[in-house]
């Protein structure tokens, strides 16, 4: 078993670039094995018969440091998900909700809360009743991680409290980490496959569903042990949800993504200052000295954006419940350009990325523009896409933001975000929100059905779950 562990641990540091992990159980805590590209063979066996397909399952893990073994322990908790409240905080919140238990840490009190690095996985659970198994797939493990390892160290190093090469080993933390996600597939295997005597009948055949996990690495403010850099390592904690209903692997059913719609996020008064006040993950401007978590940096992805960008996200002017809209667009202005009136301001603008997800447009020559890494985030499906266009010969993929004048001058064919939770939703409407009066509807700037490339590389990465890269 320690030579096994050995093994194990050191395969941990060399997969950077893993897209999809399988194996068929939780691996037992101490050979932690989930980023690594190791298939494990045995099967959890269920003594169980009656099941009940989509009961709700939402739990909380947390790494604790026991001093007296002089190790680290996961403590883990199943949240409500009827009175979606926690007891024990004057501060109620909905604990179900992975951004609310965020916003919950976020704004604590408690020692060791507070704004964090944080990443989100998606984890496919296979499971069949009649042989009483449970099989995870896990997207991008090492992907993750490394994105977590350097969003914490860039949000140490704005807030000026702790050198960037204080946190220089991430062994450890990786480990932790790798710790709380197998706790959370261990208490989801039991919710999928537990008893419940209320079940009148046995659901056979193979059943997919799909399990967000969520971690979140805070810094410490108070001493762990004896090390020196022990107060420059991550409180970690982990959060996981069931994401949509359970669906057989023999389905006929055609599982690409519905259309939806995507708002420009820009001001009603249309000007370069009031552009600047809303929220941004990117600045152009170098001399830029708001002390704001949302400028840490276009790569790193910090908790505090959840809240920052509630005014993007306002029903009565960018999400509109009627008008189909699922995401809002961030865009950024050429300085170089000028502007006489609004149609111009609005011609000079380009578009980043939505407020969860990366933005891909196909244009009718072939060729897919999205922004480039450093104006926006590096998001594992934006990275599973980049992949499959290299391999393709028909599309040529440009990293130059999108601009609004291409898509008025007919030049757009398709547009899709990209996301870990959906990995490519398509777009069939682009829409610029009311200006002046709030009250008017939206104006449609590019409209179109066609997602016949968009179905093709939602197809090829969807693939990628069957198989082990």
């Amino acid at each position: 078993m320690m030579l096994l562990y050995a093994l194990l641990v050191a395969l941990v540091l060399l997969s950077a670039n893993n897209n999809v992990l399988a194996f068929a159980r939780t691996p037992p805590r101490q050979s932690i094995s989930m980023i690594t590209q190791t298939s494990i063979s045995s099967t959890q066996q269920h003594q169980r018969t009656a099941v009940t397909i989509d009961i709700p399952f939402c739990a909380e893990a947390t790494s604790i440091y026991n001093s007296t073994v002089n190790l680290w322990d996961v403590n883990i908790n199943r949240l409500d998900t009827e009175n979606k409240t926690n007891d024990n905080s004057i501060r109620s919140y909905d604990a179900t909700s992975p951004r609310s238990w965020m916003d919950h840490i976020e704004h604590s009190s408690e020692d060791n809360h507070g704004v964090g690095a944080y990443t989100v996985i998606r984890c496919d659970a296979t499971y069949n009743f009649n042989h009483n198994t449970c099989q995870w797939k896990i997207w991008g493990i090492g992907f993750h991680m490394n994105r977590l390892c350097s969003s914490y160290r860039m949000l140490m190093k704005h807030n000026n409290e702790h050198s960037t090469s204080a946190f220089s080993s991430d062994y450890e933390s990786k480990l932790q980490t790798n710790d709380i996600i197998s706790s959370l597939l261990d208490e989801a295997t039991t919710s999928l496959m537990k008893e419940d005597v209320s079940s009148t009948s046995k659901q056979d055949g193979e059943y997919v569903r799909t399990l967000m996990v969520t971690i979140l690495w805070t810094p410490s403010n108070k001493v762990v042990n004896d090390s020196t850099d022990a107060n420059y390592k991550p409180i970690i904690r982990g959060h996981s949800t069931f994401a949509g209903k359970a669906r057989t692997t023999n389905s006929n059913d055609d599982l690409f993504p519905s259309p939806i719609s995507a708002c420009l996020g820009i001001p009603s008064e249309l000007t370069s200052e009031e552009l600047a006040k809303l929220p941004k993950r990117y600045s152009n401007d170098n001399n830029d000295n708001i002390k704001s978590q949302s400028l840490v940096g276009a790569n790193a992805k910090i908790s505090t954006w959840c809240t920052i960008r509630k005014p993007l996200e306002d029903s009565t002017r960018f999400k509109i419940p009627e008008s189909n809209i699922g995401e809002v667009l961030l865009v950024t202005q050429d300085e170089n350009k000028q502007y006489q009136d609004e149609e111009d301001f609005i011609n000079s603008l380009s578009i980043l990325e939505g407020l969860t997800s990366n933005l891909f447009i196909i244009y009718k020559d072939g060729t897919i523009r999205t922004a480039p890494v450093g104006k926006v985030l590096l998001g594992y499906a934006r990275h599973l896409v980049k992949e499959e266009i290299e391999t393709r010969n028909d599309l040529h993929l440009d990293l130059n933001p999108p601009t609004i004048q291409d898509a008025k001058d007919g030049l757009w064919s398709e547009v899709f975000i990209t996301s870990s939770k959906r990995l490519i939703v398509p777009v069939n409407r682009v829409l610029i929100p009311s200006i002046g009066d709030a009250n008017e509807e939206p104006t449609v700037l590019w409209e179109s059905n066609d997602h016949s490339v968009t179905r093709s590389l939602w197809s090829a990465i969807c693939s990628r779950g069957n198989t082990i890269t």
